[in-house]
């Protein structure tokens, strides 16, 4: 029996994980986790408040880690403060990738005053994608210079700083909403009242005060080659040669994770010239085809073929939760199916609710599966 099952043997939720490997000095995830304390979190279920738990678990000695589900890609950017490894993103949204690419893959690429001048210069071939559709959400002035921004994105000569000024922009909008998921009411407001928000907001100040000040402080460079991937996950893992995955899949509820994030999603296709597919301004328009977790039919087959698609990789990390309607038991099963030996630490957690006497309390789940048999000798 290894030093592995026995701990599970012993408890079957421990507090602490007894890892074969090494891993990294708590002062120093503390300091990873004070740098990253103003990362741009608006997104529905992200990790920031479980950064503590997952970079403990993180192999000292890994070269290269994927961020399979990245949603805000803060454990990404953590991961790559807090080692030495070359950082693989990956998500199927666009919103979701167009973080990773900026704040994970982007190691040293900024939007410059000549750049700044540039996107803010009056363009009166501009566009109107965002006056079309949103100025009544956003506002006539925020709405006007909004096109008039994105008109202008195509002149940056760079790849990446174009990417960087759509993030910027999508980001500033969604930090005056006070919710991460976004719905419509029938008359086409944002449910909460929160029109008056954006309305109220000065857009054009806040976007060049971003990306003159706060930008900066998101980005690190780790000396390495790191990438950002839309791909499919499953499809996307069996291409992946590195050590560590790190998994934060959808879990099974009654919320569909995708069509809470219609919002941004159009805007991206309004802020890259892209308006016309937006069909339907308040529903998601672009639906790639991807592997699907979140689903009671299909999340069981979903984590075979991912644990089957993983097998070259050492290390796979799930994150988890015990509200799914998924139990942590089965991914527990399929995860020995596949040959590889499961720890399992639970931690409790708030659960976020606005409705009177529903259960405020769930437990965060992290599942780290191993394969012994690849595990780098130095690491034993």
């Amino acid at each position: 029996m290894t030093a592995i099952e026995q701990t599970l043997n012993a408890s079957p939720r421990p507090l602490t994980l007894d890892l074969p490997y090494a891993t990294y000095e708590p002062d120093a995830i503390a300091d990873v986790i004070d740098a990253v304390k103003d990362y741009p979190r608006w997104f529905y279920g992200n990790k920031w408040r479980m950064l503590d738990h997952i970079l403990r678990v993180i192999p000292k000695g890994a070269r290269r880690i994927v961020d399979l589900f990245a949603g805000t890609a803060v454990c990404g950017n953590a991961i790559k403060r807090l080692t030495s490894a070359a950082i693989d993103s990956n998500e199927i949204s666009f919103y979701g990738y167009l973080r990773a690419a900026c704040l994970v893959a982007n190691n040293n690429t900024f939007l410059t005053g000549r750049d700044l001048r540039t996107l803010t210069r009056r363009n009166l071939r501009r566009q109107s994608w965002f006056w079309d559709k949103y100025r009544h959400i956003l506002g006539e002035k925020n709405a006007a210079w909004l096109d008039n921004f994105s008109s202008n994105i195509p002149k940056l000569r760079d790849p990446r700083k174009r990417s960087l000024a759509v993030l910027i922009a999508l980001l500033c909008i969604n930090s005056h909403l006070k919710f991460a998921a976004i719905n419509f009411t029938p008359c086409g407001d944002l449910t909460g009242n929160q029109n008056h928000r954006l309305q109220n907001a000065d857009l054009e100040a806040d976007i060049v005060a971003f990306a003159q000040r706060r930008l900066p402080s998101l980005l690190f460079d780790n000396g390495q080659l790191n990438e950002a991937y839309r791909e499919d996950a499953v499809t996307m893992i069996s291409k992946f040669r590195g050590q560590v995955a790190y998994v934060d899949s959808p879990y099974v509820c009654r919320v569909n994770y995708r069509d809470l994030y219609a919002w941004p999603e159009n805007l991206v296709l309004c802020i890259t010239g892209r308006g016309d597919e937006v069909r339907n301004r308040f529903r998601l328009n672009e639906r790639p085809s991807y592997t699907r977790f979140g689903r009671l039919s299909s999340v069981r087959m979903s984590f075979h073929r991912l644990f089957l698609n993983s097998r070259q990789i050492p290390v796979v990390i799930v994150s988890y939760n015990t509200t799914s309607r998924f139990a942590i038991s089965e991914i527990e099963t399929i995860a020995r199916t596949h040959g590889r030996t499961v720890m399992t630490q639970y931690i409790p957690y708030p659960r976020p609710t606005t409705i009177k006497g529903r259960n405020t309390r769930t437990e965060e789940v992290l599942l780290v599966c191993l394969s012994e048999r690849r595990l780098p000798k130095e690491w034993l």
